[in-house]
C-alpha cells in the first residue's frame, strides 16, 4: 500500500494534556463551513492528521476523537496521536484528512478543514472555502491546493514557504509508480500498516469502553493486502472485534478474515471468518495478561491463515469495530483457575480453566458444547431446552428451545477477583410460564486446586415437574491438540454420570462408553448426565430443591502419566465426586503431564 504518513514515537506532550483535558465540549459538532485570517491568527497551532478512531463515549451525546498526525504547519507538536472530546457526533469519518486549527491560550478549537486527494492529479485539496487570505496568495471558491494554503499560513505567521522550509513529504504521497497511490485514493485513504511492527496504533481504553460503545477504524482491502491494527489490552477484560460494512454504503461487502496476534511472540491467538453479519468476521477473545495484541483483517481465501494478505482476492471498504469490557472472573490466586463470563451462562465460557497465561482446555468448543434440559409438567407437557455454553450453538434437532439468563452474579471478595458466582437461569414449560430454575454456583477458596460447583433445581410455578434429566457436553483440548487420553469411572445405573464421548455427540442423549472404567485417547467431549426424577413444589413437608455437587480440577508439571490421573481423581472424590473423568496429556514443550478432571456427585434433596 502507498503510505508515508510519518510514524512519530509516541509523546503527550502540552498540546494534547490542553486537547484531552481542557478542551471545551461542542467545538466540533460538524466540519467548519470556511476559514478566515481571523482564526488562523488565533490558532496557535496549525496540524494536518487522519482521524483513525472514534468512539461514541458514555457522556450524553459525546464523541471521542482520535488522531494521527501527519505533520504540523506552525505551531507545537503534540506527538504521534492526541483526542478530542467534543459534543454531539460530528460529521467526520474514521480515515479523513483534515486541517486543524487550535489555540492554547484560552484553549479551543478554531476550525477544523476537510482535505482530500484528487483522484486524477493526486494533489490534496482543502474543500471547505477560505478567506480573508488574498494578502498572502489564496483567491476564489475551493477546492484549493493544500500545499497553497500551508503556505498562506505559514506567511501570515511570518514564516517561510512550505516548499523552502519543510522537506517532508505530503500525506500518502510517494516516490515511483503511481498507480498504487491512485487506487489508493479511490479505496477510501487506507493507511494502515500490512505487519504487526507496521501496524496502526488504536487507543483501547477500560473504564469508559464498555459493551456498545466500541472504537471504529475504517479500512479498505485491494487484492493482497492485510491491514494490521495494534492496541494494549489490560488483564482480564474481553476483547469483542468485529468487521463491518461503513455505515450508509449498500455496496457488495468484502469477505473478511480476522485474526488476534500477540505483538511479543507474533503467535496467531484467535481467528474467524464469517461469523459475523454475512461474510464478515467476529470473534470474542478473554485477556489474561496485560500486553500488546494486534488484530489483522484481510481478504479470502487465507486457507494457511498466515495473514500476509498475499492469496487474498477481495476488494472493498469495511470498518472495524474494537471494543474492551471489564470481565467477570473466579480465581484461586494470582495466577491460576481463571474464568470469564460475558453472558453469565458459565463462568469458563471466554477464559475457561487455565493457569494465567497458559493453555485454555475448555475454550475452543465444538457446535454441541452447552446444556439441555428436559422434564415432563404434570405429566402433560413435555419440553427440552439448551443453552450454548463454551463453543458455537447447539445442533441437536430436539433442542429447539433456548433459555435466557435471568441472574448472574459474583461473590462480595473485594476488587475484580472472586471467589465465587452464580449463574441462575428460569426454563420455561409454554410462552412464558416458568417451569424450573437452574442455577450454577461456583466457588474457590484461596490457594486450592479444584473449583466447587452445586447444580441445583428448584420447581418455579407448577406442583410438580417429572423426570428432569440435565446434559451438559464440554469440549476438552489440552495443549491446543486434539488426542487427550481419558480416563473415567461412573455407574452405569446411577443417577449422575460423567464420562468421555465423541465430539460427534449433541446433548440428545450422547453416548456413554461400553464400560463403566476405562481409559482411551483421541479428540473427546465430556459429558455430564444429572437425573433430578421428579420435583414438587413448596409446602412445609416437601422438598423444593434437587442439587448435584460438580467439581474441576486442573493440575500440571507432573513427571508421570500415572501421577497425573491419581492426583487429579483424588482432588475430585475429596470434593464428593463419585463419577468421574480425567483427561491427561503431556506438553510437548517440556515433556511433564497436565490433567484436567470433572467430578459430579450424589443429589442432595433440601427442604424450603
Amino acid at each position: 500500500m502507498a503510505n508515508t504518513i510519518r510514524r512519530h514515537e509516541l509523546s503527550w506532550g502540552v498540546l494534547l494534556l490542553i486537547l484531552c483535558l481542557a478542551l471545551p465540549m461542542g467545538l466540533l459538532s460538524q466540519f467548519a463551513p470556511g476559514t478566515t485570517a481571523d482564526e488562523v491568527d488565533a490558532a496557535d497551532s496549525v496540524m494536518v492528521a487522519r482521524l483513525t478512531a472514534k468512539q461514541h463515549v458514555r457522556d450524553a451525546g459525546s464523541t471521542l476523537l482520535q488522531f494521527t498526525l501527519d505533520h504540523v504547519v506552525v505551531g507545537s507538536d503534540p506527538g504521534a496521536r492526541f483526542e478530542i472530546l467534543v459534543e454531539g457526533r460530528p460529521a467526520l469519518e474514521v480515515g479523513d484528512l483534515v486541517l486543524a486549527l487550535l489555540s492554547a491560550d484560552p484553549p479551543g478549537l478554531h476550525g477544523i478543514y476537510q482535505v482530500q486527494k484528487d483522484p486524477k492529479s493526486l494533489d490534496y485539496m482543502v474543500l471547505s472555502p477560505v478567506s480573508g487570505l488574498s494578502a498572502e496568495g489564496i483567491f476564489g471558491p475551493p477546492p484549493l491546493l493544500l500545499e497553497h494554503v500551508e503556505d498562506a499560513i505559514r506567511l501570515r505567521n511570518g514564516l517561510g514557504s512550505r516548499s523552502s522550509s519543510r522537506s517532508e513529504t505530503p500525506p500518502d504521497s510517494q516516490d515511483g509508480d503511481d498507480s498504487s497511490d491512485l487506487a489508493e485514493s479511490a479505496s477510501g485513504g487506507d493507511d494502515h500498516g500490512n505487519s504487526i511492527p507496521t501496524g496502526t496504533p488504536v487507543d483501547l481504553k477500560l473504564p469508559h469502553m464498555v459493551t456498545g460503545m466500541p472504537t471504529l477504524v475504517t479500512g479498505f482491502l485491494n487484492p493482497g493486502d492485510v491491514d494490521y491494527f495494534t492496541f494494549d489490552a489490560p488483564v482480564l477484560s474481553l476483547l469483542y472485534a468485529e468487521t463491518q460494512l461503513p455505515e450508509g454504503l449498500t455496496s457488495v461487502p468484502p469477505d473478511t478474515i480476522m485474526g488476534l496476534f500477540s505483538v511479543k511472540t507474533g503467535d496467531l491467538l484467535a481467528h474467524d471468518d464469517d461469523s459475523g453479519v454475512g461474510t464478515f468476521s467476529k470473534f470474542a477473545v478473554g485477556i489474561d495478561q496485560p500486553r500488546p495484541f494486534s488484530v489483522a483483517v484481510e481478504g479470502a481465501p487465507d486457507p494457511d491463515l498466515n495473514f500476509t494478505g498475499a492469496e487474498g482476492t477481495q476488494t472493498g471498504p469495511y470498518v472495524l469495530s474494537l471494543e474492551l469490557q471489564q470481565a467477570s472472573y473466579i480465581s484461586n490466586s494470582l495466577s491460576f483457575l481463571v474464568g470469564v463470563s460475558p453472558d453469565g451462562t458459565f463462568i469458563e465460557d471466554f477464559v475457561g480453566f487455565k493457569r494465567v497465561g497458559s493453555i485454555d482446555v475448555l475454550r475452543d468448543g465444538v457446535e454441541g458444547d452447552g446444556w439441555g434440559l428436559e422434564f415432563d409438567v404434570q405429566g402433560k407437557i413435555s419440553s427440552r431446552h439448551f443453552y450454548g455454553g463454551s463453543g458455537d450453538f447447539l445442533v441437536a434437532p430436539s433442542f429447539n428451545t433456548e433459555v435466557s439468563r435471568s441472574l448472574f452474579s459474583l461473590g462480595p471478595f473485594g476488587g475484580n477477583r472472586r471467589g465465587l458466582a452464580e449463574s441462575s437461569t428460569m426454563v420455561p414449560y409454554k410462552g412464558n410460564d416458568r417451569a424450573v430454575e437452574v442455577r450454577h454456583q461456583y466457588t474457590v477458596q484461596l490457594w486450592q486446586t479444584v473449583l466447587k460447583s452445586n447444580l441445583i433445581f428448584t420447581v418455579a410455578n407448577e406442583d410438580r415437574i417429572r423426570d428432569i434429566v440435565y446434559r451438559r457436553l464440554m469440549d476438552v483440548d489440552l495443549f491446543d491438540v486434539s488426542e487427550d487420553t481419558f480416563y473415567w469411572s461412573f455407574d452405569p445405573d446411577g443417577d449422575w454420570l460423567v464420562y468421555p464421548t465423541e465430539v460427534t455427540e449433541s446433548l440428545d442423549d450422547p453416548a456413554a462408553p461400553a464400560t463403566s472404567t476405562g481409559q482411551v485417547t483421541g479428540d473427546r467431549q465430556v459429558a455430564i448426565v444429572a437425573k433430578a426424577g421428579s420435583i414438587f413444589g413448596a409446602s412445609a413437608d416437601r422438598p423444593v430443591n434437587v442439587a448435584f455437587p460438580v467439581s474441576f480440577t486442573l493440575i500440571d508439571e507432573f513427571v508421570s502419566e500415572l501421577d497425573a490421573v491419581q492426583s487429579a481423581v483424588q482432588n475430585l472424590i475429596s470434593s464428593d465426586a463419585e463419577s468421574w473423568t480425567v483427561a491427561v496429556d503431556q506438553d510437548p514443550a517440556t515433556g511433564l503431564y497436565m490433567a484436567f478432571g470433572i467430578g459430579l456427585g450424589e443429589s442432595i434433596s433440601t427442604q424450603p
